[in-house]
């Protein structure tokens, strides 16, 4: 966790996804724009939602595929 210079814990939040409200939370603690943040999830709905808020919603399904995706992104490089 200390990657992270925040968390949003839906425990904590008492909502979780796919409900808007947990990215909202996210985005409005931490003033970011959706149009500029990368969602990653294994699970299909929750990357449709981020998407629908504008985000860059990356569906996880391999470490392989991941990768390509971040380079992909100019996040990693190859």
């Amino acid at each position: 966790m200390s990657w992270f210079d925040g968390l949003v814990i839906s425990g904590l939040e008492g909502v979780a996804k796919p409900d808007r409200r947990i990215f909202g939370i996210l985005l409005d603690r931490y003033r970011l724009e959706a149009q500029g943040c990368v969602f990653v999830d294994d699970s299909v709905r929750n990357v449709e939602v981020a998407r629908e808020l504008g985000m860059i919603g990356l569906h996880y399904t391999s470490a392989t595929r991941f990768r390509a995706e971040l380079e992909g992104l100019g996040i990693m490089a190859g």
